[in-house]
């Protein structure tokens, strides 16, 4: 996997950065993977939402659009 066009500007974070990652759905693994390979760079905050953003909207929680 390779980080969004980003991956520079993750690697300056600091580690204990709450890093979150998600897919539309269950059955992508892209965000699996992402998060996999932050926590290979040292991070200790990382969160992998397994129902993507359709189990976000079904658990009826907030929804920000940028």
């Amino acid at each position: 996997v390779r980080l969004v066009g980003s991956e520079m500007c993750i690697r300056d974070r600091d580690k204990s950065t709450t890093l979150v990652f998600y897919c539309v759905n269950p059955l992508c693994t892209s965000s699996e993977m992402a998060a996999r390979e932050v926590m290979k760079l040292g991070y200790t905050d990382v969160r992998q939402m397994p129902e993507g953003i359709v189990g976000w909207r079904r658990s009826n929680r907030p929804i920000e659009l940028p």
